[in-house]
């Protein structure tokens, strides 16, 4: 009987700090492996450059962030030709920010504008290997068959960009031809990610739709072998989702606001194998006071 009793004490002792252990997991207690700052979409126009200015004065004393991303479209889907005095200002704005600045590709720059190919050679002139002027003080690979892809590692995190936009399909066999790139670019930054890292985070501008059949396919085997936290962070439809658009449980995915109208947001990498408290997020909206 005596044993019995301080069996069942020992039961209910064991049973108490088990579940304070387990309780105890609030995001405020997980060490952070990196954050950075994203935004896309934007500025739509010179009328929001000098709200940009104030957030980057925002981003210089807020602090935090490693790096920022614009994850494409800097002009509104309805034009069809940009300026070269407009594509140099854009160079310029960003070139002000505190932090290591990345580009990715937008359709609205590119594959959407009347003149492609025109489009591109600029934005490959004025923001290809943007983060260089930088000199950031960790290594970025670029793809070699596909330059405008980058990656790179902070810690125990991987990043990669992506050429992956939407719009018009100006030509079938590029759009073809770029995801497979794509998925080879996942496919290389794979093997060496498998030990050495805790999360990936994937930029690019386009909501994938089914026009991104290839690309998505190689994405959800890469979640399958990967099994880490993933983060996809896009822009293109203006409005701000944070959800699991793939059956893979790892993956989640942020769609942000338009830039201009909204700051660019932070995302702070945490250290859990739980995808749904590995990225902290703050929108920012605070800035907007």
């Amino acid at each position: 009987m005596f044993e019995m009793r301080n069996l069942a004490i020992l039961l209910i002792i064991i049973t108490t700090f088990g579940c304070q252990k387990s309780a105890k997991t609030p995001v405020e207690d997980l060490p952070v492996l990196a954050s950075f700052s994203a935004m896309g979409c934007g500025p739509y126009g010179v009328e929001y450059f000098e709200q940009i200015e104030k957030f980057i004065k925002k981003e210089k004393s807020a602090k935090g962030s490693l790096f920022a991303v614009h994850v494409g479209d800097i002009v509104g889907g309805k034009q069809r030709s940009i300026s070269k005095a407009y594509y140099e200002k854009i160079s310029e704005l960003f070139k002000k920010y505190p932090v290591p600045f990345f580009f990715v590709p937008g359709d609205n720059e590119w594959n959407d504008l009347k003149n492609p190919e025109k489009g591109w050679k600029k934005w490959n002139k004025y923001y290809l290997n943007f983060f260089k002027s930088f000199k950031p003080s960790w290594t970025v690979k670029t793809q070699a068959i596909r330059e405008e892809n980058w990656s790179f590692k902070i810690g125990k995190v991987l990043f990669l960009g992506f050429n992956l936009v939407g719009g018009r399909i100006h030509d079938p066999k590029e759009w073809h031809g770029r995801h497979i790139d794509n998925v080879k670019w996942l496919n290389e930054n794979l093997p060496s990610s498998q030990d050495d890292t805790k999360a990936a985070v994937m930029f690019f501008q386009t909501a994938l739709r089914g026009e991104h059949s290839i690309f998505t396919k190689g994405l959800r085997k890469f979640a399958r072998k990967y099994k880490k936290p993933i983060l996809l962070v896009h822009a293109d439809k203006h409005k701000w989702i944070h959800d699991r658009p793939l059956p893979e449980k790892n993956i989640i995915r942020i769609q942000m606001d338009k830039l201009g109208p909204y700051p660019p947001i932070q995302v702070s990498v945490l250290d859990t194998d739980n995808p749904s408290l590995a990225f902290k997020v703050d929108r920012r909206l605070k800035w907007l006071k």
